[in-house]
């Protein structure tokens, strides 16, 4: 079984193109004739072969067009900006005043009330100060843990941009690779430029041309290409 230089699927017999990948098999059309002769294979045959293969050729280049646009689109969605998001402390700081308030009156009632039933001045004193001292207890630890939450999810932001940047480079290398496929596609149907005329080279054109020569409307690639060009005809 013939093998694929480029790809490494397997290529039907007297394979002109790889139907996956659109590696030519041959470097030049009489290459390819001389597998024909060789092969006793008929013009007319040879012909039609050519036709087909040309038909999965286009049809390699269309698609990879076609994934190029949509790779390139996927890239749009996977750009990191130069000046990313981050958090700030005071996204999870601000809570804590109104904790550090509430924890001040509720210090200070507390303790107010166990001073009144003790019936002590001092105590009531007392209660203030606690009341007062609650708040830049609260409000030192809640900045710590303010500190901690904004750290964390920072780090999970840069996280998702580390991996937005990988599948960017992933696809980035997919599209040369992607563009380098297609301009050794493009070369290699320029051989046919003189043969297969601008509006004919495409899959569906290069498929008329095979029937028409499988049902015996024309003998030949160039006649059937010259009955396609005249189409009120046929």
């Amino acid at each position: 079984m013939v093998i694929c230089s480029k790809c490494g699927a397997g290529l039907s017999q007297g394979a002109l193109f790889c139907e996956i990948c659109g590696q030519q098999v041959s470097s030049v059309p009489g290459e390819a004739k001389s597998a024909f002769e060789d092969e006793n294979i008929s013009p007319l045959d040879a012909d039609i072969r050519l036709a087909d293969d040309l038909a999965a050729k286009y049809a390699a280049l269309d698609k990879i067009k076609e994934e190029i646009t949509d790779t390139e689109f996927a890239m749009k969605k996977c750009e990191v900006s130069s000046t990313p998001p981050r958090y700030s402390t005071f996204r999870f700081f601000w809570p804590f005043f109104i904790i550090a308030l509430g924890a001040s009156f509720v210090v200070t009632l507390i303790a107010a009330l166990i001073a009144a039933s003790a019936d002590s001045d001092l105590g009531i004193a007392v209660a203030e100060i606690l009341g007062y001292l609650s708040i830049p207890v609260v409000l030192l630890i809640g900045l710590f843990v303010a500190k901690a939450r904004r750290n964390a999810a920072n780090e999970e932001l840069e996280a998702k941009e580390r991996t937005m940047m990988r599948k960017s480079d992933d696809m980035h290398r997919k599209v040369v690779e992607l563009r380098n496929m297609q301009g050794d596609i493009t070369i290699e149907l320029s051989m046919y430029k003189d043969k297969v005329p601008a509006p004919f080279r495409n899959k569906n054109q290069m498929l008329r041309v095979k029937s028409m020569l499988e049902t015996g409307k024309a003998q030949s690639f160039d006649e059937a290409i010259e009955m396609l060009a005249r189409p009120q005809k046929y």
